[in-house]
């Protein structure tokens, strides 16, 4: 059977970043193909540009595919959507498809290995260490958003510097570092984002993204590099020293898969929460039934 092969129109729909902005038609465009074609291949319109993929809609298929490891790798290739000129650049400068080698492009026997590294640091009995210090700051930016007027940017007060301060305080960085890491995630996450990559430019091309990307994990690579020397000669009870001193098979993390390990803690741990958080808050503000139903019942927090 032929694989089904979305129309232009829809792919670029499911795949360019403005598409999202509008975001009722977008849920209608992904509504219909979970009803007509829930897995499709998406096909460049370019030739060339990246490869074609799988786009897999049905929330059943994608939990089955997530949990089966065996058939559903993450490796060999790099993560979906990736531009082939952007695959090539990173193979010149680090070998590897990926700017960043991670435990979200790890596969058995290494992903294991280097998740048990950090696994029991966020064990609830260790997450339980810093609960009143995270509610004290949790009740201390929502005064901070509250004094701020009857207006406020909700991104700037709570869900960008919230999530950002918890995670750095896990990791080890310094309070006065955070500005930079915020800076450095949404320059590697923000990419033709004006606002969050700082460029001021909605319209980079591929290799200036690219290259925006690539000088923030530098960036990070130089500073975790130097966490890193300072743990080994000072160890804490914070991630930071877990990663700089562990062993996995008796040998000490090799140093691009330590930076990958330090940067995806670092990004993705706050930046995900961020969004989200974001998210949440936009659809209470405009869905006023659900707002008033949060309201009077915290319990559906």
């Amino acid at each position: 059977m032929e694989a089904p092969v979305l129309p232009t129109d829809v792919a670029r729909s499911v795949i360019d970043p403005r598409s999202y902005a509008a975001w009722s038609p977008l849920l209608d465009t992904f509504d219909r193909l979970r009803t007509e074609t829930p897995v499709a291949r998406i096909v460049p319109e370019t030739e060339g540009l990246f490869e074609p993929f799988w786009l897999v809609t049905r929330y059943d298929d994608v939990m089955r595919m997530s949990k089966d490891n065996q058939t559903f790798l993450n490796n060999p290739r790099p993560v979906v959507f990736s531009l082939n000129a952007a695959i090539e650049f990173s193979r010149a400068a680090t070998g590897s498809n990926m700017l960043v080698d991670s435990l979200v492009v790890f596969d058995a026997p290494v992903h294991p290995k280097y998740r048990k590294l950090t696994q029991d640091w966020f064990m609830p009995r260790n997450l339980a260490r810093l609960e009143s210090e995270i509610r004290d700051l949790a009740h201390r930016t929502v005064d901070r958003l509250l004094a701020s007027g009857p207006e406020a940017d909700f991104c700037k007060l709570v869900s960008a510097p919230y999530p950002l301060h918890v995670v750095m305080q896990i990791l080890g960085v310094p309070e006065e570092d955070e500005p930079r890491m915020l800076t450095l995630t949404q320059q590697m996450f923000g990419g033709q984002d004006k606002d969050l990559s700082g460029t001021g430019m909605d319209n980079m091309t591929p290799e200036q993204i690219t290259m925006l990307v690539a000088g923030a994990v530098r960036s990070f690579e130089e500073y975790f590099a130097q966490i890193a020397r300072d743990r080994r000669a000072n160890p804490t009870d914070d991630v930071a020293s877990v990663i700089a001193n562990a062993l996995v098979d008796g040998a000490p993390l090799p140093e691009r898969d330590m930076a990958g390990y330090y940067i995806i803690v670092a990004t993705a741990g706050h930046d995900t929460t961020s969004a989200s958080t974001a998210g949440a808050m936009l659809a209470l503000a405009q869905d006023p039934e659900q707002w008033a139903r949060v309201k009077a019942d915290r319990s559906l927090l």
